[in-house]
């Protein structure tokens, strides 16, 4: 039996190596990412070729609405799929390139677009749309003529809206119970298409790379919709890819945690995270893939967000297709199983491709309930003159992936070789735990991590690395030359807390340490000499720790003397 079951394992390991040599998923020699074609489906044409238009589900039905059509001439119309049918609708003004967010209410806000054909000015014009009545109500205007701008609802109700194309860019917000813009302010540096992340349930950040003239920003802040802008260190070396303008969030309601593409001066991708006040890159397990197939990939939208699956998706394509046009194009879609980190790991990846594509996308696809993705319209030719009727649906969220496994009895052979293998390995390991009566490798791996955790804590506490404002994972693993993820794992085992709230837990405790020496210490001096990149990250950090502001601490502070 001994000798058996190894013999038996190789020969079913063997046997299952060469059924699956061929099959996806396989790793690319370039980038070692796991990759697996999928046959992208064409859905049922839309009435209308269009691009610059917006795509959303309202009412459980996939929905598109304004854009412009054939001659960059922009088109009053939507059209939503309903038994494998696209039914035309009339809207009540031109909404191409606007911007368009469904509303907690289930209506639909569209507002802006450009004013005339071929993507030329800008307009206040707004509607609501209602998916029960399929009608649509222009109702008022905005404070500011805009276009590719972007929005965003706060738990307050009000919709943030920012950016703007050769046009001066501005805050305004929407009362979506009053129905009725209010204008903030001005902003000094202009944007196209920003970024907007809620903050706190009546506040949000403003940021972006993507100038209102087309070229790069190059900028470290962000515009606050309460306060001043803010300096985002990690902007200093990372900058927000560009990307069309939809940021979904992976917490629940209340959690405000985010993920958006970021790119350095090498040209390498990551993404990047905001929570809790903090900007940090995400740990995946290997870096994002820049090439496959013999292309450079070019990643042009942002992020889309699964919550059910817990997975989020960056989607690009071949980079030369700006090159040849009226040639496929070779698309791209970059899974990021972003749950593992909650568990002290690394976010694994696989890249998905599909066979080439006619049709170039310009507007952002979309999540489907199934928890595939659709993309509906874009650009013959990479023509803004010649739009597309294709509606494509890419199916990452089922089980339909293509493999080169052969049919008929192999078919069977790799899940009963499974089968096999776990039941010849738990009789392996039960027998071999008989004789050892005890299982000596969780044994041994928290032996690790305690010790693991002793030197993570002698050496932060020795340094007071805490007190360094960008202090990063990877800087204590290459310190003690181990992977970034044995650093995670220990403080998770450990501690029961991530990387950012166990050092964090160092700054507060310093910063208590120095206003307990000087009460009278200005706070932004406390939060700069505790290892705070900000004081925004400090008062929530701090808060969040003690269940007080600094104010309200130093108030029992001087209350209990």
């Amino acid at each position: 039996m001994k000798r058996i079951i190894p013999q038996t394992i190789c020969l079913l390991s063997m046997l299952l190596t060469l059924q699956t040599a061929g099959a996806k998923p396989r790793s690319d020699s370039v980038n070692a990412c796991p990759m697996v074609k999928i046959e992208a489906k064409q859905m049922p044409d839309l009435n209308i070729a269009r691009a610059g238009h917006v795509l959303f589900y309202a009412n459980d039905e996939l929905t598109v609405a304004g854009g412009h059509t054939d001659g960059f001439v922009p088109s009053p119309t939507a059209e939503y799929l309903k038994e494998g049918e696209w039914h035309p609708l009339q809207m009540v003004y031109n909404h191409d390139n606007a911007l368009a967010i469904v509303l907690r209410n289930g209506k639909v806000l569209l507002a802006g677009g450009s004013s005339e054909p071929i993507g030329i000015g800008q307009t206040f014009l707004s509607e609501l749309y209602d998916p029960k009545s399929h009608t649509f109500d222009g109702f008022n205007s905005m404070q500011h003529k805009r276009t590719l701008a972007s929005a965003l609802e706060l738990d307050s109700g009000q919709v943030v809206i920012a950016g703007n194309w050769y046009h001066q860019d501005g805050i305004e917000v929407f009362d979506s119970r009053l129905r009725r813009f209010h204008y903030l302010r001005n902003v000094n540096t202009s944007r196209a298409t920003p970024i907007i992340l809620q903050t706190a349930p009546d506040d949000a950040l403003i940021f972006g790379n993507n100038s209102y003239r087309g070229d790069t920003l190059h900028t470290a802040y962000a515009y606050q919709l309460k306060g001043d802008s803010i300096h985002i260190p990690l902007f200093d070396t990372w900058h927000p890819l560009h990307t069309c303008r939809n940021v979904s969030a992976i917490g629940k309601q209340g959690d405000y945690t985010y993920l958006f593409p970021v790119y350095n001066q090498e040209g390498q991708v990551a993404i990047a995270t905001y929570q809790k006040g903090d900007f940090s890159l995400l740990s995946t397990s290997i870096p994002i893939p820049m090439k496959a197939l013999n292309h450079v990939i070019e990643y042009n939208f942002n992020i889309l967000v699964d919550q059910q699956s817990q997975r989020a998706y960056l989607f690009g394509c071949n980079q030369d297709f700006h090159k040849s046009p009226g040639k496929p194009i070779q698309y791209y879609i970059l899974a990021i199983n972003y749950a593992e980190v909650a568990k002290g790991k690394a976010a694994s990846l696989t890249l998905y491709y599909t066979q080439p594509i006619s049709e170039a996308f310009n507007d952002s696809p979309i999540i489907t309930p199934e928890g595939n993705i659709v993309a509906a319209g874009g650009l013959l030719n990479n023509s803004n003159f010649t739009p597309s009727r294709a509606v494509w649906l890419f199916p990452v969220g089922t089980d339909s992936k293509e493999t080169e496994a052969s049919s008929g009895l192999w078919m069977w052979t790799i899940p009963l070789a499974l089968l096999l293998i776990s039941i010849l390995c738990y009789l392996f390991v039960f027998k071999k735990r008989s004789r050892t009566g005890t299982a000596a490798l969780p044994k041994e791996k928290d032996e690790f991590n305690i010790q693991m955790m002793s030197r993570i804590t002698k050496l932060i506490e020795s340094e007071k690395l805490y007190l360094d404002s960008e202090l990063k994972v990877t800087d204590i693993a290459d310190t003690l030359m181990v992977h970034r993820n044995v650093i995670s794992d220990a403080i998770n085992s450990q501690k029961g807390t991530t990387f950012t709230q166990f050092i964090n837990d160092y700054r507060v405790e310093h910063a208590k340490k120095l206003i307990r020496k000087d009460p009278e210490k200005k706070l932004s001096t406390v939060s700069s000499e505790s290892g705070f990149a900000n004081e925004q990250s400090f008062f929530r950090t701090f808060k969040l720790f003690t269940g007080k502001t600094p104010k309200e601490w130093i108030q029992d502070l001087h209350r209990f003397r």
